[in-house]
């Protein structure tokens, strides 16, 4: 892999040891960050969660219904039909192809509204460490250097390469303990940074 050298230097967070990364965060793994801190940090950084794409516009979702093979195949049809003066066959097809176009228009309108109501509905929860006690925040409220505390069956962000293991109670570990920090080459693929 070429690594460009007109992008600006960013830091190799995949590549760092679990204690490096927590000093250039400057928060603490054994109590995670001060909910002052967590707050101001989450003012300076914003969210943490993706733009959302505007919804299209109404007459968008409606064009698009006419952007297939078939319509404009039909809607030659029907120019066919109308120059050849078969001015029953050219309604129909083209009644038909509205009628298409408005069914296809009120199926996509209604499936993007529910998209939008199910994206409201499911909030991703996470477990953090904030001022040295357990909190559940939604996962968008997380900040750079919040402890995220992961337990068996927790589903895990990508971006989740430094973790510690819990105690578990049913293998008989008695306390928690960092997962070995291996090598991550520092170009390393997405995939390859585990």
């Amino acid at each position: 892999m070429e690594v460009r050298k007109d992008l600006p230097v960013t830091k190799m967070w995949h590549a760092m040891s679990t204690e490096t990364l927590a000093v250039d965060l400057h928060t603490n793994l054994d109590t995670g960050l001060s909910r002052e801190d967590a707050t101001f940090r989450q003012q300076r950084e914003g969210y943490n969660e993706l733009p959302e794409a505007p919804p299209p516009s109404l007459l968008k979702l409606f064009l698009s219904q006419f952007a297939n093979v078939i319509v404009w195949v039909l809607i030659g049809a029907a120019g066919v039909s109308g120059l050849l003066e078969d001015w029953l066959d050219a309604a129909a097809i083209l009644t038909i192809v509205v009628l298409n176009g408005l069914l296809g228009f009120v199926q996509e309108f209604r499936a993007e509204q529910s998209l939008a109501a199910l994206r409201r509905l499911s909030v991703a929860m996470a477990r953090v460490l904030r001022g040295g006690t357990l909190a559940v925040i939604p996962a968008r409220e997380l900040v750079p250097g919040d402890v995220i505390v992961l337990e068996a069956g927790d589903p895990q962000s990508a971006g989740n390469q430094h973790c510690r293991a819990r105690p578990d109670e049913a293998v008989g570990q008695v306390a928690p303990h960092h997962v070995a920090d291996h090598h991550r080459p520092q170009h390393a693929r997405v995939l390859e940074r585990r």
